[in-house]
């Protein structure tokens, strides 16, 4: 079965000590590692929460992005659940990039003329 381009963005709790973060970090990627193959990985950030998850009003968000077998998916997110120090998570899968540019720019006042009448109507 064909690879695809996955990201995985995951809160973690404040209580971490931040020297501790590190490691912590270097576990998931491990995990997601075993089961796909990780291309970038953006380190954590504290940020502010817009709301308290498990009563945390802040957190460090991380994310990781991977090629990975649709399978092991599953895998993956029952080891993030089963970690007490992610308040939460989310995997979903990436696509290609799509180009806004029109590929004839002759063509380009033609669709402007299309979306205006379709905004009209």
């Amino acid at each position: 079965m064909e690879k695809r381009f996955y990201e995985l963005s995951y809160l973690i709790t404040p209580e971490i000590d931040p020297l501790k973060n590190r490691e912590f970090v270097d576990e998931i990627e491990k995990s997601v590692s075993e089961k796909g193959e990780i291309v970038n990985v953006i380190p954590p950030k504290k940020i502010k929460l817009s709301y308290p998850i498990k009563k945390q009003k802040e957190g460090y968000l991380a994310t990781v992005e991977f090629y990975c077998q649709p399978q092991n998916i599953e895998s993956i997110k029952k080891a993030l659940e089963k970690n007490e120090n992610i308040l939460r998570f989310i995997i979903f899968k990436k696509g290609k990039q799509k180009s806004n540019k029109s590929e004839n720019p002759q063509q380009l006042p033609k669709l402007k003329e299309e979306a205006e009448e379709k905004v009209e109507k």
